[in-house]
């Protein structure tokens, strides 16, 4: 969960075995040194489109598989719950907390809760499709009312009490070719070029009276690209238009902003440049960048460059948008809460996150020299070079009250509570409800090491046994020590157990037990982390071991992971950090090239994990990548 990377980085290890042919389903078009499973989900492969909601963000990869980032903090539904097996998707629509994609042959899935939000339309629905839908060409998704257009246009609608969401479709609806929604609205296309509209409009009732519509989209107005490439709106809280707008080749339609891409490949946003957010300020990195694809979301703004890269700037609420984008030049990483998960760059200075900063307050700008980072319970930590404690996030209970004192610190962590290594050997923890353990082990001289959980501290004592100490309010069973514990070199805090290692090379288990007892047999452990409730161990060979609760996939541990360097778990994710420079050979599979011609399966492709070599017996190697299936294909 709050795990202090550098606590957990090995020392390199010789690449050794590295021939032979295997199927490698990490690599893909973006370089990167990092990795992730659970409910974080890396995006290593160009994304295709994207739909986005209140909390969450979907989208398709170049492989047809999804993924998505963002959670509702007030439901039991996390982000990255996705069916298992889901591909072949062409079309994804996200709900208010639910989300809807359509697959190749005209089936609908539905995942997440939609129940969880309240309006007087529709007090409670699911998400659960249809039995025997088929034939659909398009989908929507709102707060709670989910539509399927079928290919004989017709519109099928699902969701709400007693089937409400389905009774707004208007009568005798038919010849539609496209639908659109945002939370209580809803658009239609239909074949003459002309909009339907329905759902809880209020005053905007009124759609342009054409019939030389192309594209319909639905945001907090309507919005329309026409048959000769210009913009129309409607709605009260339609958005300007900039005068003399052509070109335009896509649309999307946001809560109150919009946006236009061109025929150029550039982005014209459609609302007022002084946006709350900055949604309608196109980044000034972007100017000259090419773009394929836009989504305006709630005050913020989505943009996927033609290499399939996605841009994203303004209300980052709950990380949508952050995702959990593929990177390099990673020196440490710390995993935490919900899907937030936090890098320190090589330049020890810059801080870059995957969703939300801890509590939505933003690292301290002026850190520098950083040689640890942990995520605790609704704040970070880092320590900088000179000793010193830097923290942010919420300040409830004390969290934060002792950093400005701190000083000579060798190590620390974060659990509910904070607590530092003093280079001195003593322990100094802080915290409304820890005052009582912070107090008993401020006792302690010759520490080697600290680790924080929800519910209790540990400290390694020089004599390499361990102590626990129980936060007010948590039970005892939270710091528990097996009796008799000794040779332990490292700890690592997680929800409701830690992890110790030991010089063998065996791991131990501490506070509460659970699902969290090591695998039988593991050994030759060189590094642990703890999550919420799941564990893993890196292996002297650069394998990762998973185990524990795996009710988001977060033990499912990839095959054929390149060596790793360093781990990190989170609440219901899992994090690595590759070796750097690392090449693997796979075998290519048959395909298709833009010319016609064909190659066969028995051409070895050499890769590099970091994008900077890929050369093949076939003269084809500008545009081959390792799709999330684990083959390599070849950008067309």
């Amino acid at each position: 969960m709050k795990k202090i990377n550098s606590l957990f980085i090995r020392l390199p290890i010789l690449l050794l075995a590295l021939s032979g042919l295997v199927s490698l389903a990490v690599a893909g078009a973006f370089p990167t040194d990092v990795y992730s499973w659970g409910n974080v989900r890396i995006i290593n492969q160009p994304v295709r489109s994207i739909s986005s909601s209140y909390y969450k963000t979907i989208a398709i990869l170049e492989d047809s598989s999804v993924v998505e980032w963002g959670e509702d903090p007030y439901s039991s539904y996390r982000a990255a719950v996705l069916p298992e097996g889901l591909h072949s998707v062409v079309t994804v629509a996200a709900g208010y907390n639910f989300g809807l994609a359509l697959k190749a042959d005209g089936t609908v899935v539905g995942w997440g809760d939609s129940a969880s939000f309240s309006s007087d339309l529709v007090p409670s629905a699911g998400v659960t499709v249809p039995a025997g839908l088929s034939g659909v060409i398009d989908i929507a998704a709102g707060s709670q009312c989910a539509y399927a257009l079928k290919n004989d246009g017709s519109v099928v609608g699902w969701g709400g009490a007693d089937d409400a969401c389905a009774d707004l479709i208007p009568g005798g609806l038919s010849g539609v070719t496209q639908i659109d929604g945002f939370q209580t609205r809803f658009a239609a296309l239909k074949s003459d070029g002309s909009i339907v509209q329905w759902g809880v409009l209020g005053v905007d009732t009124v759609v342009p009276s054409t019939h030389d519509a192309a594209v319909v989209r639905v945001g907090g107005f309507g919005l329309a690209l026409m048959k000769d490439s210009t913009v129309q709106v409607w709605g009260s809280a339609a958005p300007e238009v900039p005068e003399g707008l052509k070109h335009v080749v896509a649309v999307s339609a946001g809560s109150t902003h919009g946006l236009a891409v061109l025929a150029d490949g550039s982005v014209v946003p459609l609302g007022v440049a002084s946006a709350s957010y900055g949604e309608t300020t196109i980044p000034d990195s972007l100017r000259n960048v090419r773009i394929s694809g836009a989504e305006a979301g709630i005050n913020c703004s989505f943009l996927i460059g033609a290499d399939g890269r996605v841009f994203s700037w303004g209300d980052n609420y709950f990380g949508r948008t952050k995702p959990p984008f593929a990177m390099e030049g990673i020196a440490m990483v710390a995993a935490g809460n919900y899907t937030d998960v936090v890098f320190v760059m090589n330049d020890s200075s810059t801080v870059q996150y995957w969703g939300s900063p801890t509590n939505g307050a933003e690292p301290p700008s002026n850190m520098t020299g950083i040689r640890q980072i942990a995520m605790g319970n609704f704040f970070d930590l880092a320590l900088d070079a000179s000793g010193k404690v830097r923290g942010w996030g919420a300040a409830t209970n004390s969290r934060l009250a002792k950093i400005d004192t701190l000083t000579s610190v060798q190590a620390l962590d974060a659990g509910t509570y904070g607590i530092v290594l003093r280079e001195n050997g003593t322990v100094t923890a802080w915290g409304d409800y820890a005052k009582i353990a912070a107090s008993s082990l401020a006792s302690l001289t010759d520490v080697r090491a600290v680790a924080a959980t929800d519910g209790a501290f540990f400290a390694l004592l020089s004599d390499s046994t361990v102590v626990g100490r129980v936060v007010t309010g948590y039970s005892a069973s939270y710091a528990t020590v097996p009796e008799g514990l000794t040779g332990v070199v490292s700890l690592s805090g997680g929800g409701s157990h830690a992890l110790a290692l030991k010089a063998d090379g065996t791991v131990v288990t501490l506070g509460v037990v659970g699902d969290n007892e090591p695998p039988a047999g593991l050994s030759d452990v060189v590094a642990v982390a703890a999550g919420k409730h799941h564990s893993l161990a890196l292996k002297a060979d650069g394998s990762v071991v998973a185990w524990g609760d795996d009710s988001y996939g977060q033990t499912d541990v990839p095959a054929n992971l390149p060596p790793v360097r360093a781990i990190a778990a989170g609440d219901y994710s899992s994090v690595v950090l590759f070796e750097n420079a690392w090449t693997q050979s796979i075998p290519f599979v048959s395909r298709k090239r833009s010319s016609g011609r064909s190659w066969r399966g028995d051409a070895t492709l050499k890769y590099d994990l970091h994008g900077r070599s890929v050369s093949a017996k076939d003269p084809i190697s500008s545009g081959a990548y390792i799709s999330g299936d684990g083959k390599v294909r070849v950008r067309r």
